[in-house]
């Protein structure tokens, strides 16, 4: 099985390879590797509008090492999405962060629980020491507070099922329209399903390849990205396994290696996202609402729109038992 590679100049400096397994192997040009991008695309698209509702958990563990340091964190998330209605809730457990110096004993740090509820144009956030028992103080407001990273802030599904934010079909649709231009230069071949777009920026301390499977919707399963400035290197590379339920391919894992060197110094991250218990175009309204918040009636209230502080009076919420320590109370 042979590939020929085509060659394809950017204007904006890409250099981009694509190799494209099929059971026919061989190079594409022109129409032909316009359609296979484009179909790519399409599919990709399509999987991602069936997806109308989504409800599961995810376990991440992050694991980095620099100069004989290592850190190891591990995070329970807990989410459901509703796009018809724009309602949303995930919640996050930390648990203890463990500190590891060379010749020293671990260090551990607090666990921390965390919650967003988005729901009927209201938004919640709470977040406090999942071994305090006392009151918990919640933040209102009307415009959600978003952070989509991999270890940070919210958990969006969809940047989970993209290039950091950026979906596949906008990628392969900008490459497939710029195939046939004079001034872009890469390469097309394909065997099977599975696609590899490979871009080398004209700079050549940039490079980037994006391998994609059209037999899973035209979902990304794997992206390496090398940077090459002043002699400090970084290199980031996602991975993907995809299972399909009711229909909609979804993420099954993921994993992030990230490593960054230059002098004498080198940084590892490396974060692991396994998804479970998903269900996929379900109903998720038992989810998105209050008692979901982990709070009950008199915790605190704080309206981050007026600045005006209250209590909890919802009648659906529980109230907390009594507790001995009358400060929490």
């Amino acid at each position: 099985m042979t590939a020929k590679p085509l060659t394809l100049n950017s204007a904006t400096g890409f250099i981009l390879t694509v190799a494209i397994f099929t059971i026919a192997s061989g190079t594409l040009f022109g129409s032909d590797a316009s359609d296979v991008l484009n179909d790519a695309a399409r599919a990709y698209r399509s999987n991602l509008d069936s997806l109308v509702s989504l409800k599961g958990h995810v376990s991440m563990l992050r694991e980095s090492y620099k100069d004989g340091t290592k850190n190891v964190s591990e995070k329970t998330i807990q989410f459901a999405y509703d796009w018809k209605t724009g309602g949303y809730f995930f919640s996050r457990t930390d648990s203890p962060v463990s500190q590891i110096k060379e010749g020293n004993e671990p260090q551990r740090f607090a666990p921390l629980f965390e919650a967003q509820l988005f729901t009927n144009g209201l938004y919640y956030r709470v977040i406090h020491n999942v071994d305090y028992q006392g009151k918990k103080s919640v933040m209102v407001d009307a415009k959600p507070f978003s952070r989509p990273e991999f270890y940070n802030g919210a958990f969006v599904p969809q940047y989970f099922m993209s290039y950091e934010g950026a979906e596949i079909d906008e990628l392969l649709t900008m490459y497939a329209d710029h195939i046939d231009d004079p001034t872009f230069d890469g390469r097309l071949t394909r065997d099977g399903d599975v696609f590899v777009l490979s871009n080398f920026l004209s700079n050549p301390e940039k490079k980037m390849k994006i391998v994609v499977d059209l037999s899973k919707s035209g979902n990304p399963i794997r992206i390496e990205r090398e940077l090459n400035r002043n002699g400090r290197v970084s290199n980031t590379t996602i991975s993907w396994e995809w299972k399909k339920i009711n229909g909609v391919w979804i993420p099954s894992e993921i994993k992030l290696v990230v490593t960054n060197s230059g002098g004498d110094s080198k940084k590892l991250t490396s974060t692991l996202l396994k998804w479970y218990d998903c269900q996929v175009n379900e109903p998720v309204d038992d989810a998105i609402q209050l008692t979901s918040l982990g709070v009950y009636r008199g915790d605190r209230l704080e309206d981050a729109r007026t600045g005006e502080e209250s209590t909890f009076d919802d009648h659906s919420l529980p109230m907390r038992e009594a507790i001995g320590n009358e400060k929490n109370r």
